[in-house]
């Protein structure tokens, strides 16, 4: 992927990695982070892009208890909330943010192949979006721009199959 010098490049979230930022982030703005929110982190970050059902699944094994529905969608309104996670709206998932803490505009860009998310950010879509959107008399909430296709990795194994 090309990028200009206003996007910044991808990084790869590890499970250690974001549980200490959520803990941080949950830290700095007095949030609670309870033993099921950090398990519905763990399992995001260990098994995403995940649906809450999925999630539902994986939580009740983990936990050894019944989980119910509205139980994982709090969590995961929680942890999307506190900028851990995102909702991939076009495929119904949640995945760890690249950035954790971040609540602000993001271009996702999604592998059709291997469901694997980058997320960017560029200050420059982030005004224009916010300038049509002034223009059109339109209050913005937390906008995200969701693009599909074929990751380096994926368009490499394409090209050396027959």
């Amino acid at each position: 992927m090309k990028q200009n010098s206003s996007v910044s490049a991808p990084s790869v979230v590890k499970q250690s990695t974001i549980v200490e930022a959520a803990q941080r982030i949950c830290g700095e703005r007095g949030l609670r982070l309870t033993k099921l929110r950090l398990a519905a982190l763990e399992e995001v970050a260990g098994n995403g892009p995940v649906t809450a059902y999925a999630l539902m699944a994986l939580l009740r094994r983990r936990l050894a208890r019944r989980i119910d529905p509205p139980t994982v969608y709090r969590a995961l309104d929680f942890l999307t909330g506190a900028g851990l996670v995102l909702r991939l709206e076009s495929r119904g998932t949640y995945a760890v943010r690249d950035r954790p803490g971040q609540a602000q505009l993001c271009v996702l860009l999604l592998c059709d192949r291997c469901e694997t998310t980058v997320e960017y950010e560029d200050p420059k879509i982030l005004r224009l979006i916010e300038e049509e959107a002034i223009a059109l008399g339109f209050h913005l909430g937390t906008p995200i721009i969701e693009c599909s296709g074929t990751c380096q990795r994926c368009a490499g194994k394409m090209e050396v199959s027959p």
